[in-house]
């Protein structure tokens, strides 16, 4: 749930017509507020196994375009505090679909997350506010992160 600042707990993940929602506690045992990353920034599926992992952290991820770096959407939860993190996530998602050889043409193809047995969570938060570093490549996306909060839960189908 924590590695000793912010705790996650994943509450529900449920279908929608054209959503899957994912709702998360967050809490806050410290005496100082923290913050954290309040979207989701990689999305990682398997379909064999139907596992879902949601990184709402930068760390660790690469960037194909550097200067295509968007800042994410932060929030802050108060010394001994709690808040609830809504995601609203499409059904399907499209992504570059493995090639068997090179080709000059990407090839796509469709995943269904909402069918996901397995969803699991993992959330960068810091001690500190976030304020972007004006000067160029001055620190690697994630490196603001003190420690992440991680959850999982297994989904009833039926």
């Amino acid at each position: 749930m924590t590695d000793g600042g912010l705790g996650a707990q994943l509450r529900s993940v449920r279908q929608l017509d054209d959503a899957l929602e994912v709702v998360v506690d967050i809490g806050n045992d410290t005496d100082r507020s923290l913050h954290y990353i309040a979207e989701v920034r990689a999305i990682d599926n398997d379909p064999e196994t139907r596992r879902l992992h949601l990184r709402l952290s930068d760390r660790g991820r690469a960037l194909f375009i550097e200067t295509a770096m968007v800042e994410p959407t932060f929030r802050t939860v108060e010394p001994h505090g709690q808040a609830s993190l809504v995601l609203s996530l499409p059904r399907t998602i499209i992504r570059l679909a493995p090639l068997a050889e090179p080709s000059p043409e990407p090839r796509f193809e469709e995943q269904r997350i909402a069918e996901a047995i397995e969803v699991e969570v993992e959330i960068g938060w810091s001690g500190s506010p976030y304020y972007a570093d004006v000067r160029a490549r001055a620190q690697p996306p994630g490196a603001w992160e003190e420690g992440t909060a991680r959850s999982a839960l297994s989904v009833r189908r039926e």
